[in-house]
């Protein structure tokens, strides 16, 4: 009936599509894909993801032609954890260094402890390898505490002062 073989979706997948299987893939999503959108909900999306496991290439295949593509985002939390943990110390870095060089002369020992702390939790976080255990990421737990608790200590440090 339509000439919209695999070979024609091959085509629309990788941009190199003739106008008669633009023509033929609108006539199919006029009577059948807006319906099965519709029927999965998916009429009403913007963006899929598939997180929780690994999706086989025949179903992202299947949701490509019938217009509404899936990005498959499974295995990244596994490679990417410690890259974040590191991309966020050095935002609390940066904003610990304001704190402290604006603090320092009022509240030296409490800002000479947040900044050994943060130079600890530095050090920790630099030595994980890139997909640690939990046994390496416990070992990262004593720094977190110690920088939180330097923080309470210069806050309550710096309330009892201005109150």
């Amino acid at each position: 009936m339509f000439p919209l073989d695999a070979q024609a979706i091959d085509r629309r997948q990788n941009g190199t599509d003739a106008w008669f299987d633009r023509i033929a893939y609108a006539a199919l999503y006029i009577l059948l894909f807006r319906n099965i959108q519709r029927h999965l909900g998916f009429a009403r999306s913007r963006h899929r993801l598939c997180a929780g496991a690994s999706i086989s290439p025949e179903t992202l295949r299947f949701f490509d032609i019938v217009g509404r593509p899936v990005s498959q985002g499974y295995g990244l939390t596994e490679s990417g954890g410690v890259d974040r943990l590191k991309s966020q110390l050095e935002k609390v870095q940066s904003d610990a260094k304001q704190v402290t060089s604006s603090a320092k002369g009022d509240f030296p020992s409490e800002t000479d402890e947040l900044e050994s702390s943060i130079s600890a939790l530095e050090t920790s976080v630099r030595a994980l390898p890139s997909s640690p255990s939990a046994e390496e990421l416990k070992g990262v737990v004593p720094e977190v505490t110690a920088v939180g608790g330097a923080l309470r200590r210069l806050k309550n440090a710096t309330d009892s002062k201005c109150s």
